[in-house]
């Protein structure tokens, strides 16, 4: 599901749905499918919303409260083998060199990150990930 990413991680958790998703794709009794801000809640951190700074981190005033700097708070569900996905890496997005500069500014260098332009996708089973 597209929209704020933010949004998105703090509800799936406060409702429950976060376990419920992972414990579903993880069983092998659900596929999970994300474009845009779902594709980054699929990966181990949602901080990768970080390099572009698209979304509201307070989501209109509605989570003034919630620290994203946190590692916990920013967890993902962590469905993609413990990779990170970094979406719309189009333009001066798509930059390598732009891209290993964000790394290095949000501490995101200890893990795979899988940069998507527009129209990219990965498939992730078994911990073994192949683009389509």
């Amino acid at each position: 599901e597209m929209g704020n990413t933010y949004a998105l991680r703090h509800h799936l958790r406060e409702s429950g749905g976060d376990e419920i998703i992972r414990e579903l794709v993880t069983s092998g009794a659900a596929v999970f499918y994300g474009a845009s801000a779902g594709a980054i809640l699929a990966g181990r951190t949602i901080q990768m919303a970080f390099w572009k700074d698209w979304d509201d981190k307070t989501v209109s005033g509605q989570l003034s409260g919630a620290v994203w700097d946190d590692p916990k708070t920013a967890a993902g569900l962590d469905l993609a083998g413990g990779r990170s996905i970094f979406p719309h890496a189009n333009g001066q997005y798509g930059n390598p060199a732009w891209q290993q500069k964000q790394a290095e500014r949000w501490g995101h260098t200890d893990h795979e990150v899988v940069k998507l332009a527009d129209g990219e996708g990965v498939v992730i089973e078994d911990g073994v990930m192949r683009r389509i």
